[in-house]
């Protein structure tokens, strides 16, 4: 498996959180496609069923046949590689041609709303040369910053673990914080054992909207920063992992919405604030056998969405959702119960 860069990741997250009908949507994506993930496509929707998508890429000359790909998920996610991880499927591939790619997906429902990080890797193949680009992970944390005159700050929950067989002192630092985001690290260094591992802790704000910002300072919505550890190793200073903590500095949300009904018609009028265009909605159903139906949708610039659509008879559990944009952060609508045919 081959890692290459931000615009055309080997692994990412489908959530039907921002999905269209028929379209997958993502959080972070390609400037001016909403249909192309990068970095980890879409933060997971927990208690929710979620895809991982993951990109296999044959960079020898001749096809492979019999390739095993595994998809694994660690909590909290980990400055640093131990091998504690856990095994959630793995899928047989029968043949990869020569200098060719095949996308897989695999489901995914988390349990609780911890940060993870996940993984896709394929067993190494006999006589394979090089096997140390194997595999490809991403953790999946992805913040908002709410506020208006002074936002909020996040925190990041990390593990520390270490790779080696003996002790090391490992310190952490975050790096690739614009101008005008901050950022400390609890604890500013630790000793692990061999294989040892740690928790950490690391709190992220801004000035933007704040008024400790100086007077015509520009200062961005969204950071990348990048929590890492570092030790001395063989005379040398290098790093032994990181853990990326999208941040955006947005308003808080907040949705009101009906939810009416015609014979087996059914309409939700949903109106998001701040008004904003763009915002993906989505609808969950939820029948009386635990059944789900998502019907989504976005915004327009009055902050209202309409979704139409249709549904057997029922009685259903609903709720309506609006997705982290940069503007406005996520939140969620009241219960609603609905009984058809009306």
């Amino acid at each position: 498996m081959e890692h290459r860069d931000l615009g055309d990741p080997d692994i990412w997250v489908n959530s039907q959180r921002n999905d269209r009908p028929g379209v997958l949507v993502y959080d972070q994506h390609a400037p001016g496609d909403d249909t192309r993930p990068v970095l980890n496509g879409d933060k997971p929707w927990v208690k929710r069923p979620n895809t991982v998508f993951g990109r296999v890429f044959n960079a020898g000359p001749a096809e492979v046949r019999d390739v095993y790909v595994s998809f694994s998920t660690t909590s909290p996610p980990g400055i640093g590689d131990n091998g504690d991880w856990v095994t959630r499927e793995t899928q047989l591939v029968p043949v990869i041609a020569g200098n060719t790619a095949v996308e897989l997906q695999f489901g995914w429902e988390p349990d609780v709303d911890k940060h993870t990080c996940i993984q896709i890797a394929a067993f190494p193949q006999q006589g394979e040369r090089v096997v140390k680009n194997n595999k490809a992970q991403e953790n999946v944390a992805a913040f908002d910053s709410r506020g208006s005159s002074s936002h909020e700050p996040v925190v990041l929950e990390a593990e520390v673990r270490s790779p080696f067989s003996v002790g090391h002192k490992v310190d952490l630092r975050v790096a690739g914080l614009p101008a005008g985001w901050h950022a400390v690290v609890e604890p500013a260094w630790v000793w692990l054992s061999p294989k040892g591992t740690a928790p950490a802790r690391a709190i992220i704000w801004t000035d933007l909207h704040s008024p400790r910002a100086r007077e015509g300072e520009e200062i961005a919505a969204q950071a990348l920063p990048r929590v890492e550890g570092w030790t001395d190793f063989d005379h040398l200073y290098i790093p032994i992992g990181g853990v990326l903590a999208p941040v955006r500095a947005n308003a808080p949300g907040e949705i009101r919405w009906e939810l009416t009904a015609q014979g087996n018609d059914v309409r939700a009028y949903i109106y998001v604030s701040p008004e904003k265009a763009g915002v993906p909605v989505t609808v969950e159903l939820t029948d009386e056998t635990g059944g789900r139906t998502y019907v989504g949708g976005q915004t327009t610039p009055d902050g209202t969405a309409t979704l139409d659509f249709t549904m057997r008879d029922g009685r259903y559990s609903a709720q309506a959702f609006s997705a982290s944009t940069d503007d406005v952060a996520e939140s969620e609508g009241d219960v609603k119960t609905l009984d058809l045919p009306r």
